[in-house]
């Protein structure tokens, strides 16, 4: 995750909340909502069990319509994360992604493909809290794909909505 910290700062931080040492490599750095790579850096980290692991990434970093990334792999798993203290006020956002639906024994399965960055995708049904979803509320990176599945009983393919922060926000 990144950290905000006094003075504009910003540190990666690495939390291994396991009781198993890790040691992986991180690249971090900064992308536009497209996709485009501005400027990254890769730095190795052993984390002890149940430990925190920090790096002082950058001051102000309030670039329009860019973002901080990092990503690593961990025990064969992907992890990622993305961070802008001003994304609000700095990203012109789009809802540009597409997805597929279908249904399942256990209720649904949504497949969203970003084209561009996507902030707060949303997936809702009408009596939301009848349903389980594996993900509701997420950030997406240019070319991410990402599976949720929502289970329970009586979901519907044509009763979902899938909407994002650019389509909820008005701008005055």
């Amino acid at each position: 995750t990144f950290v905000q910290k006094k003075g504009n700062v910003t540190a990666l931080t690495l939390v291994n909340d396991t009781h198993q040492a890790i040691d992986t490599c991180v690249e971090y750095g900064v992308k536009t909502l497209q996709g485009e790579i501005v400027g990254s850096k890769k730095v190795n980290l052993s984390v002890a069990e149940n430990g925190i692991e920090q790096v002082t990434v950058c001051g102000d970093i309030a670039m329009p319509n860019t973002y901080l990334y990092a990503e690593c792999v961990v025990n064969g798993e992907k992890i990622s994360n993305v961070y802008s203290y001003d994304m609000w006020h700095t990203c012109n956002f789009t809802s540009d992604y597409a997805y597929s639906v279908k249904e399942t024994e256990c209720g649904l399965a949504v497949t969203i493909k970003a084209n561009a960055f996507v902030k707060a995708v949303t997936l809702r049904l009408p009596d939301n809290y009848k349903y389980s979803y594996s993900d509701n509320y997420f950030d997406m990176q240019a070319g991410e794909e990402k599976t949720v599945y929502i289970c329970g009983k009586g979901a519907k393919a044509d009763e979902l909505e899938v909407t994002d922060f650019a389509k909820e926000i008005v701008y005055a």
